[in-house]
């Protein structure tokens, strides 16, 4: 019997890849990359005010240049190559501030400078004379923090935001005012927007109870009461809410009532009643609370939500007959 065998050829191509030779003062740029540090972004401007700095966008990205055989150019002796970008002009608000590509948040640098003939760019390294020579092929890696990032106003995103300048920016090399003939190698591709950053709502409300019932006082029978309510502070997120929270209770000017000179107690005289209040607060072991007076709790358990409870007592006057009586106070939540 006869086989029928058949033959299966392979055909193996191989490609070269093509190496380019720089050309002198050229530089070719990879794993470009903008990082933030810092805070995640309040929306509002309850906790960072206007002006104050969030955190950094540090540029990043690998490099492969070839520098200049050069001697002196524009009074720069011995700088061989720089490394600069263009683009980020277009982005420039002042000073040393650049509009963001997010509403609420401007970049600040200390790198704005003049670069390849353009006022208002970033000018980032620069290789000079002795420790490079003339046409010397260098390599490296940039991680330079380029901008602070500044809070300006409400950041609308409610969830997460990419920053960036608000215009496309690149990474270029130059001679810093070199003039003509000297070439600007720039990168095809622009700076790309950090990975999305976490914006929190910075919005916080107190609940407490519009009325506290206080139970009936009798003379001779109960001449003491008291009332328990708790006063809480809810925030959107826990961000807002790391360190401390402060409390103040503060009476409201009242016909027939005053405040003892030590703010320990509240008096309500008239009407034929006299009523002294006191206020506690039950976090841990119980203390008397002064009126007027701000109290520092420590948020230990970095949650979104702070719970104080609370006693107000009720003493009747040795000269107080039958009536009703009442205190209006104003209660002051802050927190850091």
């Amino acid at each position: 019997m006869k086989k029928n065998q058949s033959l299966l050829a392979f055909v193996l191509f191989l490609f070269a890849s093509q190496a380019y030779a720089l050309s002198n003062g050229e530089c070719t740029f990879n794993n470009q990359k903008l990082t933030y540090t810092g805070v995640n972004l309040p929306s509002l401007n309850d906790i960072y005010k206007d002006g104050e700095v969030l955190g950094q966008l540090t540029l990043s990205a690998s490099y492969s240049c070839k520098t200049y055989h050069v001697t002196n150019v524009g009074g720069n002796a011995g700088v061989v190559l720089q490394i600069g970008v263009l683009g980020a002009r277009h982005s420039y608000l002042g000073g040393n501030r650049y509009k963001s590509n997010v509403s609420g948040i401007t970049l600040e640098s200390s790198y704005v400078k003049q670069v390849a003939g353009y006022n208002n760019e970033l000018h980032l390294v620069r290789f000079s004379k002795p420790a490079y020579s003339n046409q010397q092929n260098v390599n490296g890696v940039l991680n330079l923090p380029i901008f602070d990032v500044i809070k300006s106003g409400k950041i609308s995103s409610a969830n997460s935001v990419s920053l960036n300048l608000n215009s496309p920016f690149y990474l270029t090399s130059h001679l810093y005012d070199s003039g003509d003939g000297y070439g600007i190698f720039m990168s095809p591709n622009s700076v790309p927007n950090t990975a999305p950053i976490p914006v929190y709502n910075a919005s916080c409300n107190v609940t407490h109870p519009t009325n506290v019932q206080v139970p009936a006082l009798v003379k001779g029978v109960r001449d003491e009461v008291s009332s328990y309510f708790n006063i809480a502070l809810n925030c959107a997120d826990k961000s807002v809410m790391q360190n401390n929270v402060q409390l103040t209770v503060t009476p409201v000017n009242m016909t027939n009532v005053s405040l003892s000179s030590d703010k320990s107690t509240l008096l309500y005289n008239g009407n034929s009643q006299m009523v002294i209040m006191n206020i506690f607060n039950n976090l841990g072991s119980e203390s008397q609370m002064l009126f007027s007076t701000m109290y520092e709790f420590s948020n230990d358990s970095q949650g979104s939500s702070f719970t104080i409870p609370m006693r107000a007592k009720f003493q009747l006057g040795s000269s107080s007959g039958y009536g009703n009586f009442s205190f209006q106070t104003q209660i002051t939540v802050r927190y850091n």
